[in-house]
């Protein structure tokens, strides 16, 4: 979905606009290695990947604050209609 979001907010740089998302995430995941591995140390692996659970629900906090936009084939059909 990422990938999809950013190729159509670029369209004329769908290459670089696939890219920078899968980098960056890939990058994200590399280094947060080093603090889950810190943590797994101190309290234990379970309790560590018990915490890593958390996460999906903090990041979908901020998703239900992105803003709705109509469905592509709405607007193509809206442009096709007024050309009519």
């Amino acid at each position: 979905i990422l990938v999809a979001l950013a190729q159509e907010l670029a369209p004329k740089s769908s290459g670089l606009a696939s890219s920078l998302p899968l980098g960056f995430s890939w990058g994200v995941g590399s280094l947060a290695l080093y603090p889950v591995g810190w943590i797994a140390d101190q309290i234990g692996l379970t309790g560590a990947l018990a915490g890593l659970a958390w996460l999906p629900l903090v990041s979908a906090i901020p998703a239900f604050f992105l803003p709705n936009r109509p469905a592509k084939l709405d607007e193509d059909k809206t442009a096709t209609e007024a050309m009519t």
